[in-house]
């Protein structure tokens, strides 16, 4: 199971070390779950904490600049996927999602995107 969502406001108060930017934002979530025998059993959270700080002025990566399109859901409004679905193809989506993550974006040297590889997703 799997969700996603968006945080709208204006940044006024200090967070993770952030100073108040007193501007528009935009925070972008997300949250993953395995279910297991119809329990939740891990959630693994996503959020771009890299983008917020870029929206206050404090760019994490190296290289942004301007602004980002806003990523929306389905226009049809109707993004739930109410059935079991494929197994095979679930966990195939799963590990590339990881590999993306853990062997790509995690390999980041500090000045040089290319150094994470991503062409290969």
């Amino acid at each position: 199971m799997a969700g996603t969502g968006e945080l709208e406001g204006t940044f006024t108060a200090s967070w993770l070390g952030l100073p108040p930017s007193h501007t528009h934002v935009r925070f972008r979530l997300g949250e993953f779950c395995r279910i297991d025998r119809e329990r939740i059993a891990e959630v693994r959270p996503l959020v771009d904490l890299p983008d917020l700080f870029r929206q206050c002025g404090h760019p994490l990566l190296a290289g942004e600049h301007g602004s980002r399109p806003r990523t929306r859901g389905p226009s049809t409004g109707d993004g739930e996927r109410l059935d079991d679905g494929d197994d095979a193809e679930s966990k195939g989506t799963l590990a590339v999602v990881e590999s993306m993550i853990f062997d790509g974006l995690n390999r980041f040297d500090g000045s040089d995107q290319a150094s994470q590889g991503l062409e290969r997703f």
